[in-house]
């Protein structure tokens, strides 16, 4: 899976839309689309902190460093 996938897996097990997800990370909807989709390959730092905040997740899992699905918190 690539990165896209896996946030839009995180904001799937958050029980999130990713029009819902983009707003909790504070990225425009159309940046986040192109992250999910792939047409962006180089998110920043501050951009993927902000995902793993808004989503309760760990870099790990969205760069599948870890297959540790536990990395999620799934409130």
């Amino acid at each position: 899976m690539s990165f896209g996938s896996q946030v839009s897996k995180a904001a799937a097990m958050k029980g999130v839309s990713l029009a819902q997800a983009s707003r909790q990370c504070d990225i425009s909807l159309n940046y986040f689309s192109k992250l999910i989709n792939g047409n962006h390959q180089n998110p920043t730092y501050a951009t993927i902190l902000r995902i793993c905040n808004a989503l309760n997740c760990d870099p790990n899992f969205l760069f599948e460093w870890s297959s540790d699905t536990e990395k999620l918190d799934r409130e």
